[in-house]
């Protein structure tokens, strides 16, 4: 007898064996009675709670790994920053008056009027400040930022108009010049932040730099005089402007901004050289421009 055909002779028997078992347990069972028949119940009915209980439960307890929300986004704008910009000023109201004295009348030869300067040009520097992320949406900052600057500006018109509107004999002119070499501001920022990493913002405060004033009244070389102005000094005033800022990471972000400085103005009475008694001129400058930056942070 092979090994194939003894395999097959037990495992037949085994199955008769099982078959007789089955029978006799049936038998016995109708036997017992009414106790045990509700005995085989109850444990069937329990091993099927338990299965129910566990065909319930397990998929409740995998199903968070699939089907719960994406968490929120972990993206905050708080904290200290440092950066550094680069812009445009000009389009600005840099404008010069000139006042003839004691009155246009007793002047003759010099009429009231106003230059446009108009100052424009590049600048460069750096910012550091903080901000607070006060709520999903809403962002309170402060910044300070220093930069060079070459917003210059000047204008020449000749000849020389008279108080009659004739104009002056000669190559006489009246000339304005502005130029900011430095600016600085101090500013609040309040933000809004539509999606995590995007910062839309508000800002104002106080600005101040150093500004070249230069006005000119030339009369030479038909006249013999000339009223001319030039000083320099730091001037402070008030800045306001908006700007939009995007983290490209946790570290680092990239921003745009408008701002409108304005400096405040300055004014002046010259004395002509040489001296003509009791003719002067006044000049009264102002300093403002708008500015149009692109810069770049990096946040602790």
């Amino acid at each position: 007898m092979t090994f194939r055909t003894g395999y097959k002779c037990v495992f037949g028997w085994l199955v008769v064996g099982a078959l007789a078992l089955a029978i006799t347990g049936a038998a016995a069972g109708q036997a017992v009675g009414t106790d045990k028949e509700w005995s085989s119940q109850q444990a069937v009915a329990a091993l099927s709670n338990d299965v129910v209980s566990v065909s319930l439960t397990e998929p409740a307890a995998s199903a968070p790994s699939l089907m719960s929300a994406p968490p929120a986004s972990s993206f905050s704008w708080t904290g200290f920053y440092v950066g550094g910009h680069t812009g445009f000023g000009g389009w600005g109201d840099s404008n010069t008056s000139f006042t003839p004295l004691p009155t246009a009348a007793q002047f003759f030869n010099l009429a009231p009027q106003t230059l446009h300067a108009r100052p424009s040009g590049p600048l460069f520097g750096g910012q550091g400040g903080y901000n607070w992320q006060a709520s999903k949406h809403f962002v309170l900052g402060a910044e300070g930022d220093i930069a060079w600057s070459d917003i210059d500006g000047t204008i020449t018109i000749s000849p020389i108009t008279q108080n009659n509107g004739t104009p002056f004999p000669g190559a006489g002119f009246v000339r304005a010049r502005r130029n900011i070499t430095w600016l600085g501001t101090v500013r609040g920022r309040l933000g809004f932040v539509p999606v995590p990493r995007l910062l839309v913002y508000g800002t104002g405060g106080l600005a101040y730099g150093h500004v070249i004033f230069l006005g000119d009244t030339n009369f030479r070389p038909v006249g013999t005089t000339d009223y001319k102005s030039f000083f320099d000094k730091n001037k402070s005033g008030s800045v306001a402007g908006a700007g939009v800022e995007f983290a490209a990471s946790r570290r680092w972000s990239v921003k745009g901004e408008y701002l409108h400085v304005d400096l405040g103005s300055e004014s002046t009475v010259v004395n002509p050289v040489p001296s003509l008694p009791p003719f002067q001129v006044a000049y009264r400058f102002e300093t403002a421009t708008h500015i149009l930056s692109a810069g770049v942070n990096f946040r602790f």
